[in-house]
């Protein structure tokens, strides 16, 4: 239940704004009853049913599925450009390596799954949904971890816009701000850079002695 409605979560989201205004309790019956009854795009269905059967290790219907919902979203996504289609064709990208690696029987975590699902869809949501905090299919923690970076780069870009000419009332508040972000702007990338570090040595070192663990990985990048 709680994937299903995690899933929905955008076209419910959707059909909020645009019900009417005038009577919140139909309002209120048509969210419910299409959060019910269905799912918003085609592609949804088969990447439900993909995780659905990662989830129960069954690869060869995961990959069928999948590779259904990729036709389905390629064909939604037609309308979409700039740097919302240079991302929905990367995560397509993955998603078609996914697939294969699905039908040579290999490993896929789910939560991968998931979150690829989540960044081909969310470039196809953007035309019906005014906001970026939400993430289909995505993990709660994912979801909030990406909500609170997004909030941080944006509140801190407004802030150096203002720099120089802050209000005069908010002037001590907004300068202190402005040099806390700043900071920890820096401590982030220097985080960063000692993660990536720290990812590829931790990596190699499992990979030799814990294959088992070993995971490779697929990159939007």
């Amino acid at each position: 239940m709680m994937r299903t409605v995690k899933f929905i979560l955008l076209s419910t989201m959707a059909l909020m704004v645009l019900a009417c205004k005038e009577n919140p309790k139909e309002e209120e019956e048509v969210v419910a009853e299409f959060t019910v009854n269905q799912l918003p795009n085609n592609s949804d269905k088969h990447f439900a049913q993909a995780i659905t059967f990662l989830e129960e290790n069954k690869n060869k219907e995961a990959a069928e599925h999948l590779a259904q919902g990729i036709t389905a979203l390629e064909k939604e996504g037609k309308e979409v450009s700039g740097l919302y289609k240079t991302n929905l064709d990367k995560a397509i990208s993955v998603m078609k390596q996914i697939g294969t690696d699905l039908k040579n029987d290999r490993k896929v975590p789910v939560k991968t799954l998931r979150e690829v699902i989540a960044n081909a869809e969310i470039n196809i949501a953007h035309e019906y949904l005014s906001t970026s905090d939400y993430y289909v299919l995505d993990e709660p923690e994912m979801a909030a971890d990406r909500a609170t970076t997004s909030k941080f780069k944006n509140h801190l870009a407004n802030l150096k816009k203002e720099e120089g000419k802050m209000k005069e009332e908010a002037k001590e508040e907004g300068e202190a701000l402005l040099d806390e972000g700043k900071k920890l702007e820096a401590e982030f990338k220097a985080w960063q850079e000692k993660a990536t570090d720290y990812a590829k040595r931790s990596g190699e070192h499992l990979k030799k002695y814990y294959p088992e663990y070993y995971y490779e990985g697929y990159w939007l990048d």
